[in-house]
């Protein structure tokens, strides 16, 4: 509904229509640079320095069509933007002087021209107040700027050296309350691999953390478990599939004990491991190595541990089959995650983002099986997934928290800002790569790629398989694009910091320097204090003894015995009526039944009350206003049939025909009469051959369907 409703206020700006026009059969495509727009019914805002998803086929040729057609001073005109009012004067000037070098002075196809940032007023805080040096951090030194880390370790330590300096900085700053966890933000320019240390460096210390983009969702290993583990309860005659459950982290089978099963005369199925355990009535109350099943079978029996290790994975994946097929898709995962304890095991990864990955993985299995799909097709869905490595981005466990440490890559990190940004990873640095290269001209875009074969887990280095025969002219128009967004890269990372930009550089070989450019404006910056120790603030264990964990079932029960609690009701007019009635005391409260039919001897004393006396008088109305000539004897007649159910309302015929011959001589009612209204007819259509009631329009098309067909 968003895209609409964005797509009808866009095109309410236009002077003509903006789309498909209709011609005959023909359709003629409109192009949107052509169409005349209504002077000062359209504004836009852009930024094209953050132009950066260029490989998601945001380019900033679009852009460049945009700002084209407003720069005509017959269509727009183009207003530069270059007030700041983020970032401390400090940063706003040493942003300046760095991408005056990067940024042409008159814009190009491949980069747009550089605009200086205006600061707003003097160095504040975001309370507004002044910003101050800080004696108490140690420096000495203003408290807004660029500073820099330095390391001077070997290239293999840096990273670890780096993260471990930015976690005691900030445990100090929160602990000396200088700052809040809120106010710190750390970009790499790589994923996965490269976040994974920062997080369990700030874990370490006790730092609570949110790690977004640290990889491709379809790329967690905790995800192709899930897959796995899909494929073998949708198919229980998939072997293979079966053996990479048993193989995997959820049962961790080793290759000599399923061999050694095997030669036992052992079946990989699934019901074999049940019916092994059945017909021996040892039905397994663990999985392996430490994860275990309920005490019990759904029929209150004890299970008793297999000692074969591959049986008792066996009869607990027949448990799961039996789940999926008892239990929604979704509601059956959660319990085989709640019941192996792998959920939990994801959430000790750094930051939780493995954990975040199987809760979205559950979600995307609901959202197949709530289409018509089969576990099958939900194992296909993140299997499809896993190949959208650009796609589809880790999410983290908790996302939304506030005070947190955020940790990021760069590109997520758009639109973003934190007091205090560390461009963390000094040697995570990478040569961008030609795969593909657009060209929009007209209306239409053309693309080219070349077919390669990539080593396993490696995104570089492959075999080529097959190209275009221009390939490498194609190659060569690409690579100032993305020369060019590197440097709007730069730009994003230099621009997200409110007080203090941190950048962290490695005194070796700057070869695959992470932050390129940038390194070349830190002659002039002061390098941080950092405190050579930092102790975590001491956590209480959790109480999990069993006294414990029956008060905290206890709760949950409770608490979804509160949650089943029906919040509406069914209930008619007169019924809600009558409840007001006796909540405000002008009424009995043992008085009968108001859905029935009150007799005379009622402690209320009323013959009229009820849902039959309502559908009397309302069938009583409907008949004298379609039979303008109805009598009083008519309108009796009928009343002795609508009540032919309720012998009760005898008594009351008389009562009711009054109040519609009351209803028939109000001014409301003449005036209803005399406009427009719909009745039924009996009427015989001989195209069917039968009879059938129908209302007046549908009349009126019968008929002239019938004169159509009479001249032809």
């Amino acid at each position: 509904s968003r895209t609409v409703g964005a797509g009808r206020t866009a095109a309410s700006a236009f002077a003509e229509p903006v789309g498909p026009r209709f011609s005959g059969a023909d359709t003629e495509p409109v192009d949107w640079r052509t169409v005349p727009l209504r002077p000062g019914a359209l504004f836009v805002v852009g930024d094209p320095k953050q132009s950066i998803y260029r490989f998601r086929r945001a380019d900033i040729d679009i852009y460049n069509i945009v700002r084209e057609r407003f720069s005509d001073p017959a269509t727009g005109h183009v207003l530069p933007l270059t007030m700041n009012f983020r970032s401390v004067p400090e940063l706003c000037g040493w942003a300046n002087d760095v991408f005056k070098t990067r940024f042409p002075a008159d814009p190009t196809a491949h980069s747009p021209r550089f605009a200086a940032l205006d600061a707003v007023g003097p160095s504040r805080d975001s309370s507004g107040a002044a910003l101050q040096p800080c004696p108490g951090n140690g420096t000495g030194i203003s408290a807004g700027g660029v500073f820099t880390l330095t390391h001077a370790c070997d290239r293999s330590e840096v990273r670890q050296q780096d993260a471990e300096r930015i976690a005691r900085y900030i445990r100090s700053e929160v602990d000396a309350k200088r700052r809040a966890f809120s106010d710190f933000l750390i970009l790499t320019r790589k994923k996965r691999d490269r976040i994974i240390p920062y997080a369990r460096a700030l874990e370490a210390l006790n730092i609570p953390i949110e790690v977004s983009g640290a990889g491709a969702f379809g790329k967690s290993a905790e995800v192709e478990a899930l897959t796995v583990l899909l494929r073998a309860l949708a198919d229980p005659q998939d072997a293979l599939s079966l053996v990479a459950a048993l193989r995997g982290p959820l049962f961790g089978i080793s290759d000599p004990e399923l061999f050694a099963f095997k030669q036992s005369g052992g079946w990989f199925n699934l019901f074999s491991g049940v019916d092994d355990a059945n017909n021996s009535r040892s039905r397994s109350a663990s999985l392996s190595h430490g994860v275990r099943l309920h005490p019990a079978d759904d029929r209150g029996v004890r299970l008793q541990p297999d000692p074969n290790p591959v049986t008792n994975a066996l009869t607990a994946l027949g448990h799961y089959r039996r789940w999926t097929r008892l239990l929604p898709a979704a509601a059956a995962l959660d319990r085989v995650l709640e019941h192996t304890g792998y959920l939990a095991l994801a959430a000790t990864t750094p930051g939780g983002v493995e954990a975040g990955d199987l809760v979205h993985a559950v979600d995307r299995v609901r959202q197949v099986v709530e289409e018509g799909g089969s576990l099958a097709d939900a194992a296909d869905a993140l299997e499809a997934d896993r190949e959208a490595t650009t796609e589809v981005e880790s999410l983290p466990l908790e996302p939304g928290r506030t005070d947190v440490v955020r940790v990021m890559n760069l590109h997520k990190a758009k639109g973003l800002e934190a007091d205090v940004v560390f461009l963390a990873d000094p040697c995570g640095g990478f040569e961008p790569r030609v795969d593909v290269h657009i060209e929009r001209t007209d209306l239409e875009a053309r693309g080219w790629f070349k077919v390669e074969k990539k080593a396993d887990g490696k995104s570089w280095g492959g075999r080529i398989l097959g190209e275009h025969a221009d390939w490498p002219a194609h190659e060569a128009a690409e690579r100032p694009y993305l020369q060019a967004e590197q440097d709007r890269l730069l730009y994003v990372a230099a621009t997200r910091a409110k007080e203090l930009l941190i950048i962290s550089r490695w005194a070796g070989n700057q070869r695959g320097a992470a932050w390129g450019a940038l390194n070349d404006f830190l002659a002039t910056a002061s390098e941080l204090a950092v405190p050579r120790t930092a102790a975590p603030l001491v956590v209480r264990p959790l109480d999990s003894s069993s006294e414990a964990q029956a008060e905290a079932r206890a709760a949950l029960l409770a608490a979804h015995t509160r949650a089943c609690q029906p919040s509406w009701a069914i209930t008619s007019v007169t019924a809600e009526a009558s409840h007001i009635a006796r909540m405000t005391r002008t009424a009995d409260a043992s008085a009968d039944d108001p859905t029935k039919v009150v007799g005379t001897d009622t402690p209320a004393h009323r013959a009229d009350a009820g849902m039959a006396w309502g559908t009397l008088v309302h069938g009583l109305l409907e008949h004298a206003m379609r039979h303008k000539s109805a009598t009083r004897d008519d309108l009796r007649r009928l009343a002795m049939w609508l009540i032919i159910e309720e012998p009760e309302l005898r008594a009351v015929i008389d009562e009711a025909l009054d109040t519609v011959e009351r209803a028939a001589r109000a001014d409301f009612w003449q005036l209803a009469q005399r406009h427009e209204h719909s009745v039924e007819r009996w009427m015989t259509d001989p195209t069917r051959g039968s009879s059938r009631r129908i209302g007046p329009r549908c009349a009126k098309s019968v008929a002239m369907s019938l004169t159509q067909r009479s001249s032809a």
